[in-house]
């Protein structure tokens, strides 16, 4: 760890990597783009609680992932009672900036970590991870995997090391281990393995205490796996989901090229590269040829229009299953391969060790500057996002505002906004159109809402247009996408005018709602 913290070049990437993610985060909170999505669907739930007092999360508890979905409300909640911030845009601002700064610090806390633990083949694959995988798919923050395998790098940490954990250190794991539980899919497969690698972690001459630490995470991965199984298919019906998992985790491989993955590809050769012929390359000829490669790559996707699909960006959660799969293997195999080598080892080192070590160094710094470069890739195609959904909404508030009917529905036919360009309608999905024109309108009673399409112009969001009602015996109520009971009335919105509307609408069109 010193050693890659000593090299120049190194400390200058991290430092470019660590400003990059910052002014990402930033751009991210400030657009609140963790509004994309499920997260508008989220977010606008969670305010109609607070919005009459009612300190509730909002969770799905047929879904395990409910934990993590607190653990992303909790600050919300917070600002709202205990700091008294009762701007919704605030709020907004306060969740979004959770949902993308979460996996950023758990992976700085995992460089401090490593300062202790002197595990740098965690960190290394945390990084890798992190760069080549899990900022694929960052455009949908909401995904509790993302979250999730930043936490589990921490814990894979404090397990493998020898290290005598503190107060602070059992407070973090006991945290993480319980997060593990709201995982969801991935943690099925990946936590058993946990299970079993902790049984080759009980160094010589640790203490009763570390010990029992490392029992902890090993049983409380065998017990989160359980649990998500159990909870799965016995108690909340959902073995559909881990079908579906399957299903995009096979179906994603063929489309791999398509994605802004190359980046990571990229990356991952020329590191492959660099191990076969590392006597004959050198860092900067490495940070060259990646610099020219991705940005190159970058003006190729837009030219030959192979721009992803945000959705299916948010889909690429079923891709660390694979990658941690190879991640624990490599790491057992270079344990074990380490102690084996350790019994053979003489006391005195000789000349030919000495200079393997350096050779050893140097293959460690390169390795970290070429994944971090990566990482840094990553953070400007997501900057990339941000610019492309900040466009959109704003584009969608000027609509907003300069409509005069209280519903606002475009046509597919009619419609000549940006909401039909290929690059730009994609960030504000038909299931979220009204959820997101409410909590991006500007006053407390909106002129004008977004609405669905009456037509059916897609088969897959067809239903979210039925599920968009008031309900008859209720006058106090109006019912969004996706399913969503809102009050008509709290201190967040007024939507009196717009219930009515809507009402008359569903009427003299013949609107067959959900209710």
């Amino acid at each position: 760890m010193e050693t890659l913290f000593k090299n120049k070049i190194y400390r200058v990437v991290f430092v470019a990597f660590i400003i990059v993610s910052l002014i990402h985060i930033i751009y991210a909170t400030v657009t609140c783009r963790a509004l994309y999505l499920d997260g508008s669907f989220y977010l606008i739930s969670q305010l109609n609680n607070l919005g009459i007092g009612d300190f509730n999360y909002v969770i799905n508890l047929k879904q395990t992932r409910f934990l993590m979905m607190m653990l992303l409300q909790l600050p919300v909640m917070i600002s709202y009672h205990f700091l008294f911030v009762k701007s919704k845009f605030v709020l907004m601002l306060i969740y979004s900036f959770t949902q993308f700064i979460l996996p950023f610090a758990a992976l700085m806390y995992n460089f401090y970590l490593t300062k202790r633990t002197g595990r740098i083949d965690v960190l290394f694959w945390n990084l890798f991870t992190y760069g080549t995988i899990l900022s694929l798919f960052m455009i949908f923050p909401s995904a509790e995997i993302f979250i999730g395998v930043t936490f589990n790098f921490i814990l894979w940490n404090y397990l493998v090391s020898k290290i005598e954990y503190k107060i602070s250190d059992i407070v973090v794991i006991v945290f993480l281990v319980m997060m593990m539980f709201g995982t969801h899919e991935y943690i099925i497969f990946v936590a058993p393995l946990i299970f079993i690698l902790h049984f080759f972690y009980f160094y010589d001459g640790i203490s009763e205490k570390s010990a029992a630490m490392k029992r902890i995470i090993g049983w409380g991965s065998l017990s989160a796996a359980l649990f998500n199984i159990v909870y799965m298919t016995g108690v909340s019906g959902e073995a559909g989901e881990i079908a579906r998992f399957f299903d995009e985790a096979v179906n994603v491989l063929p489309n791999l090229l398509k994605f802004n993955s190359l980046f990571s590809v990229a990356a991952v050769l020329l590191l492959i590269l660099f191990f076969f012929y590392k006597k004959k390359i050198q860092t900067t000829g490495l940070f060259f040829i990646l610099a020219v490669f991705n940005l190159a790559l970058f003006r190729l996707l837009k030219i030959a229009d192979f721009s992803v699909n945000p959705m299916w960006e948010g889909h690429y959660r079923a891709m660390p299953c694979y990658t941690l799969f190879v991640i624990f293997i490599i790491m057992f195999l270079t344990d074990y391969i380490k102690q084996k080598r350790s019994e053979k080892q003489c006391d005195n080192a000789d000349v030919s060790a000495v200079n393997s070590s350096g050779r050893h160094d140097a293959m460690i710094v390169n390795s970290f500057c070429i994944i971090t470069v990566c990482c840094i890739f990553q953070m400007f195609w997501q900057i990339n996002h941000t610019y492309l959904w900040d466009k959109n909404i704003k584009y969608m508030k000027s609509e907003l505002a300069n409509c005069s009917d209280i519903l606002y529905i475009p046509s597919e036919h009619e419609e000549i906004s940006t909401f039909w360009n290929k690059d730009f309608r994609k960030y504000i999905w038909h299931s979220v159109y009204t959820s997101t024109s409410i909590l991006f309108s500007d006053s407390y009673k909106p002129k004008s809402l977004l609405m669905h399409y009456d037509e059916e112009y897609d088969e897959n969001n067809h239903p979210f247009r039925e599920s968009l009602f008031v309900p008859k015996n209720s006058d106090n109520i109006v019912v969004v996408p996706v399913g969503v009971p809102l009050y008509i009335k709290n201190e967040f919105w007024d939507l009196t005018d717009f219930a009515e509307a809507l009402a008359k609408y569903n009427s003299e069109n013949n609107i067959k709602t959900l209710n």
